[in-house]
């Protein structure tokens, strides 16, 4: 079974492990002792509401849980900033247009521009995103990308109104004195990225016409509340069932959920199988035990699949 819990500091190792196989494209998870460690810190102390406004940042690590003690491994990790900019300056680019024109001199060039904004200030940001290549299999990946969702939902007072996923020249970028590769990587994703970008847009997220300042892939962004997992989460009481030899996945007409405890600083998430349309969530008892919740109390749920709710 695969667990989303918050980080902790003997996690450092494996995420260090994790941070080295990432490349040197993810600059939110640096391969880097020191650096990793003070971020594990800041999101502790944050799940312990005792980080400032402009620090807090969430840290959730995908965990395969294994059978038995001794068998868990971090395969995984996922963080939200909860707001961004606060604390210094959070740069993008915006993508717009200049037009120089004279009707005396008949001039007319209108030339697109990308302009240094912040814009995004006080939003929060899904930040960091990455699982082991081993491990992307099934429903790893949306496991713990969708996971901090319902984590919004359930403490939505902690993050921003809208929610985006990601010194400088203070002058525009004239776009057409750009190379062609250059010009052609403005707003597009890697290969790799592909995926998660989709599964935004499934959720709600849009291209508004915002790129990063460093590699100008594109920034999406949605209001937290009409994420469509956010939107369409629902707080649903336990009821437990008899542990059986069955995969949950074979329930009948059942689909795959999103399922998390209610609890801040103890957050757990897992997938689990039910039937589309339910009044009260059943667990299996391992699931149970594996989000730390008994019969009768409640649970944040949502179907994992935009289509399936």
């Amino acid at each position: 079974m695969f667990v989303v819990r918050p980080i902790a500091r003997d996690d450092l190792p494996a995420v260090l492990a994790l941070s080295e196989r990432t490349g040197t494209g993810l600059t939110t998870l640096p391969a880097s002792r020191e650096r990793l460690a003070e971020r594990i810190d800041a999101s502790i102390a944050s799940f312990a509401r005792e980080a400032k406004r402009e620090d807090e940042c969430y840290m959730f690590v995908l965990e395969d849980a294994g059978t038995g003690a001794g068998e868990r491994r971090v395969v995984g990790i996922s963080a939200i900033e909860a707001a961004v900019g606060l604390d210094e300056p959070w740069y993008n680019y915006r993508v717009g247009t200049l037009v120089h024109a004279s009707r005396a001199l008949d001039v007319y060039t209108a030339v697109p521009t990308l302009f240094l904004a912040n814009d995004h200030t006080g939003h929060t940001e899904l930040a960091t995103l990455f699982v082991d290549q081993a491990f992307r299999q099934g429903s790893n990946g949306p496991l713990i990308a969708k996971s901090r969702f319902l984590f919004m939902a359930e403490f939505a007072d902690r993050f921003g109104d809208k929610v985006i996923a990601e010194l400088m020249p203070r002058h525009p970028v004239y776009v057409n004195l750009l190379s062609r590769s250059a010009r052609e990587a403005i707003g597009a994703v890697h290969a790799d990225t592909a995926p998660a970008r989709r599964m935004l847009e499934q959720e709600g997220f849009r291209y508004e016409g915002y790129v990063d300042i460093f590699d100008a892939g594109p920034t999406v962004e949605a209001f937290r509340d009409n994420i469509d997992a956010v939107r369409r989460s629902r707080v649903l009481p336990v009821t437990l069932e008899e542990d059986d030899p069955v995969p949950d996945t074979h329930v009948a007409g059942g689909v795959r959920w999103l399922v998390a405890n209610r609890r801040f600083d103890d957050y757990r998430a897992i997938l689990a199988t039910a039937p589309a349309r339910i009044d009260r969530f059943p667990l299996k008892a391992y699931a149970a035990d594996a989000l730390g919740v008994r019969e009768g109390d409640s649970v944040r749920a949502v179907a994992l699949r935009p289509s399936d709710r």
